[in-house]
């Protein structure tokens, strides 16, 4: 009897390592699984950070380019009414030039036919003058 409770209490000593072995094998499984889990979660935010940093650059650039050219946009508006306006300018002042020189041509000319009217009226009164002198005389 004292070798059978020997012998189970030697089975049950075995079982016990096996268990423990088998155990600590699990328990090892267990903790590579974790790591590896781990190691992926962050590969994968690792990526996702890298693509989200690559939308943001290209959101940004794409931005910046926007901005560019409504820059571009508006400086060529800015240009094409001040040309705009210089035209107009141009056009006012050519306008005046032209009234102005109009205004002095029918000045000239009124002065003018206001000279020979003149001269004419004299010349019509020293001839009438003349005449009633050659009748008093």
């Amino acid at each position: 009897q004292q070798d059978h409770l020997s012998s189970l209490h030697d089975a049950a000593m075995q079982k016990q390592e096996e268990l423990k072995s088998a155990s600590a094998q699990e328990q090892e499984g267990l903790v590579s699984a974790s790591s590896d889990a781990r190691e992926s979660v962050q590969n994968q935010a690792t990526e996702a950070r890298r693509k989200l940093d690559a939308a943001s650059s290209d959101v940004s650039e794409s931005m910046q380019n926007k901005v560019e050219q409504a820059q571009a946009n508006a400086a060529s508006a800015s240009s094409d009414v001040a040309e705009s306006v210089q035209d107009k300018a141009t056009d006012v002042q050519e306008n005046a030039a032209s009234a102005f020189s109009d205004v002095a041509e029918s000045v000239q000319d009124k002065a003018t036919e206001a000279q020979a009217n003149a001269a004419s009226a004299s010349s019509n009164f020293r001839e009438s003058l003349h005449g009633k002198e050659t009748d008093v005389q």
